[in-house]
């Protein structure tokens, strides 16, 4: 997808890891949808308007990059936020890493790291509206 490129490698990974990445499913909500009840990365899966998929590994790498989870930093509160963004990262050993986004903050898929994300980031995602 055009929509995410930038310069990368194809072995970009989650901080720490050393897999390649295979592929990235993004599932969204838009970010001004009202919710009876706060939604969680899980619920963004299962009931998500738009999904995107990366299934080109150099594609999907260059994605991840763009993430910036290298500046996830340790949150105080382990409490998850909610979501209406989820990111699941494939790698090829067959790992998967989640990640979930609010308004205004990306969080781990653990809730334990957190950045602040900005309205270039919303709008990324934002691809159906009118």
């Amino acid at each position: 997808m055009a929509l995410f490129l930038a310069t990368s490698s194809a072995a970009a990974a989650e901080p720490g890891s050393h897999a390649a990445v295979s592929k990235v499913k993004a599932y969204f909500f838009s970010w001004d949808v009202l919710t009876p009840t706060r939604l969680s990365a899980e619920d963004v899966v299962r009931g998500s308007d738009i999904v995107i998929e990366i299934n080109d590994p150099v594609s999907a790498a260059i994605f991840v990059e763009w993430l910036r989870l290298d500046e996830l930093a340790i949150r105080k509160s382990h409490e998850p936020g909610e979501a209406r963004l989820t990111i699941d990262i494939l790698y090829q050993d067959g790992s998967r890493s989640r990640y979930y986004a609010n308004d205004f903050t990306l969080f781990s898929g653990d809730s334990t790291r957190s950045r602040p994300i900005d309205q270039e980031f919303r709008d990324r995602f934002d691809i159906a509206r009118k």
